[in-house]
């Protein structure tokens, strides 16, 4: 049974990430953080809420879905961006990327 990440050890994830300057750093922790880990649609949410850059929330968006325990609410994460393109591009990358396990 997937759990996802313990809020402890998310809040040193999150808290990592918001001490890199630049994002290429941060997503490479997250990347990195991730691989071994499984997190919640509020965590993936929370993740990608600490990027600036539009296209950056969207690429991690689209790399945290596969690591997502409650997959069939991800639809959530696209409240976390700023344009409608990326909201819409999230949620074709969802369908497009059905999971059914």
């Amino acid at each position: 049974n997937r759990q996802p990440m313990n809020e402890r050890r998310f809040e040193q994830l999150k808290q990592s990430i918001a001490n890199e300057s630049f994002e290429d750093n941060k997503m490479s922790i997250l990347k990195t953080a991730i691989r071994d880990n499984w997190i919640s649609t509020n965590q993936a949410t929370a993740l990608v809420k600490l990027f600036s850059f539009e296209n950056n929330k969207l690429h991690i968006a689209k790399h945290c879905y596969k690591y997502t325990t409650d997959y069939q609410n991800y639809y959530l994460v696209a409240n976390a961006f700023n344009y409608s393109s990326s909201k819409q591009e999230l949620l074709q990358y969802i369908e497009a990327n059905k999971r059914n396990h």
